[in-house]
C-alpha cells in the first residue's frame, strides 16, 4: 500500500478526509500543520493529513502553505499525494484550487491531476460536468449564497479554468464506468493538465481513485478516499484512551444552512446563548462572560452539552455592513476560541466545533498538534482525541486580553473534539453527539 500524504485546505476537512481514510483501515493521523509533524505516531501511520486554514487565505500564502505541507509530507515519506478540498468546490475566480494544483503538480513532478469533489455520502455528486448538491444545482443549492465563496455556477471547469494556467478536461461517467484501463488511459501521463470526473456513487470514487497510478496528483472532497484503502471498510476506531470526563460544549461559528438547522433543534433541549454580534463589531469582548455562563450551567447539569452559536439566520450576516464583516468574522472565531481555552481549566472534556474557519481557530488557540481519529458521527465528522495543557494559554497569540491570565501549562491530559463542517451532519447533531462517548 502506498504511503499516502494528504494537504486539506482546512481544519474540518482534514478529519473529514481521515475519517473515510480510517474507515477503509487506513492508520491515518492528522498533523494542524506541516511544522506538526513529528513523533512516533506519525512514523508509525501509513496516512498524514496536514491541516491548513488556507481555504480563503491570499493565494500566495496559500500556495506557499502548500508546498510547505508538500514537502513536509515528501520528507515524511509520502508516494502518493492528495489535495483535499470542499466538496461543494468552495472558491472565487482567482483561486485557491487551481493554483494549488498548479504549483503541487510542479513542486511534485506530476503530469496530471484528477478532481474529483463527489462526496455522495454527503449529497455531493458530479454528473456531466456539473457540481450538484442533493437534487440542486450548486449554483441553485445554498451555497450559492456562502459569505466567502458564494457559488454562482455548477460547471466545474468553468469554475476551475480561469484558476489554472494548465488545459482542463472532463471525464464523463460513461467513461468512468468503462473501467480501469479507460480511466487509466485518460490520466495518461502528457502535459501537465487536469482532468475533472463524474461520479454519482461510491463506486466511481473508488474506481477512480484505484486506476490512479503515483503521477496522478489526486484532488477533490472526502469521497476519493473510499478507494485508498484495503479492500472492505474496518470497524469505527474508538478512542485510544476510553471516552473524557467533564463539561461538553459546542461552538458554532459556521452560518451554513444545515448548522442553523442544527442549532435550531439544539436550542430547544440544550441551555444556549448567542453571540451579540453588534456588541463585537464594537470591539466588546465576550469570551469571559460566556466562560462564566458556561461553568455556571456545568454545575448546574454536569453532563448537559452546552451551546453557543454567532448566528441562526443570514439576516444576522445582513445586519453587519458588508466592509465590516471580514473584521466581524475573524472576532466570531477568536471569540469561540477562548471561550474554549477558558473553559479547559473548569473541566472541559468533550468539544464539538461548528464551522472550518472557526476550527482553525480553536485548534490552534488550545495548541493541538495532532490528532487520532475515533469514531464517526456523520458522514465527515468524527469524535478524536486530543493532548491538550489544561492551564495553557493561547499558543497562537491571539489570546483576549481579558480572560484572565494563567498559571504555567499543568500536565497535559486528553479531551474529545469533533470539527465538523458547516454542511454536515443531521439535525440532532449536537444534541446526540455525545452518544459516541459512552
Amino acid at each position: 500500500m502506498r504511503r499516502l500524504g494528504c494537504i486539506a485546505d482546512d481544519f474540518t476537512g482534514a478529519t473529514d478526509v481521515a475519517s473515510v481514510l480510517a474507515s477503509v483501515g487506513r492508520d491515518v493521523v492528522v498533523a494542524f500543520g506541516p511544522q506538526r509533524l513529528t513523533g512516533s505516531e506519525f512514523a508509525d501511520a501509513d496516512a498524514v493529513v496536514i491541516a491548513l486554514k488556507s481555504r480563503t487565505a491570499p493565494v500566495e500564502e496559500c500556495v506557499s502553505d502548500v508546498l510547505d505541507a508538500a514537502r513536509a509530507l515528501r520528507a515524511w515519506g509520502a508516494t502518493q499525494f492528495y489535495l483535499k478540498y470542499c466538496s461543494t468546490f468552495d472558491s472565487t475566480s482567482d483561486g485557491n484550487i487551481g493554483p494549488s494544483i498548479d504549483a503541487l503538480l510542479a513542486e511534485l513532478g506530476l503530469t496530471t491531476a484528477l478532481a474529483a469533489p463527489s462526496y455522495p455520502a454527503n449529497g455531493r455528486t458530479v454528473y456531466q460536468g456539473h457540481l450538484f448538491v442533493g437534487h440542486e444545482r450548486l449554483d441553485e443549492s445554498p451555497m450559492r449564497d456562502h459569505p466567502l465563496t458564494p457559488m454562482r455556477d455548477s460547471q466545474l471547469r468553468r469554475l476551475l479554468a480561469p484558476q489554472t494556467a494548465q488545459p482542463v478536461a472532463n471525464l464523463f461517467l460513461d467513461e468512468v464506468r468503462a473501467g480501469g484501463e479507460t480511466i487509466r488511459e485518460a490520466l495518461a501521463p502528457e502535459s501537465p493538465r487536469t482532468v475533472i470526473a463524474d461520479a454519482i456513487d461510491d463506486d466511481d470514487l473508488r474506481a477512480l481513485a484505484r486506476a490512479s497510478d503515483p503521477h496522478v496528483l489526486l484532488t477533490g472532497g472526502a469521497g476519493l478516499a473510499l478507494g485508498l484503502g484495503a479492500e472492505g471498510e474496518a470497524a469505527d476506531r474508538p478512542l485510544p484512551h476510553g471516552a473524557p470526563q467533564g463539561g461538553r460544549l459546542v461552538v458554532s461559528g459556521s452560518a451554513s444552512s444545515k448548522t442553523r438547522s442544527q442549532i435550531a433543534h439544539a436550542r430547544s433541549e440544550l441551555p444556549s446563548r448567542k453571540l451579540d454580534l453588534q456588541r463585537l463589531a464594537a470591539g466588546e469582548s465576550l469570551a469571559p462572560e460566556l466562560a462564566e455562563w458556561v461553568v455556571e450551567q456545568w454545575a448546574a447539569e454536569a453532563h448537559r452539552p452546552v451551546l453557543v452559536y454567532a448566528t441562526d439566520s443570514l439576516d444576522d450576516l445582513a445586519a453587519i455592513p458588508a466592509d465590516e464583516r471580514a473584521g466581524v468574522a475573524d472576532r466570531i472565531e477568536r471569540t469561540l476560541a477562548d471561550l474554549a481555552a477558558a473553559t479547559l481549566d473548569h473541566g472541559l472534556g468533550a468539544l464539538l466545533v461548528a464551522g472550518g474557519e472557526t476550527s482553525g481557530r480553536v485548534v490552534q488557540t488550545l495548541g493541538i498538534d495532532a490528532i487520532r481519529i475515533g469514531p464517526q458521527l456523520a458522514p465527515g465528522v468524527v469524535w478524536a482525541e486530543a493532548a491538550v495543557a489544561s492551564a495553557a494559554a493561547a499558543c497562537d497569540g491571539s489570546a483576549d486580553p481579558a480572560l484572565p491570565t494563567r498559571s504555567a501549562p499543568e500536565q497535559t491530559r486528553r479531551i474529545a473534539i469533533a470539527l465538523k463542517s458547516g454542511n454536515f451532519g443531521d439535525e440532532r447533531l449536537f444534541t446526540d453527539a455525545w452518544e459516541q462517548l459512552r
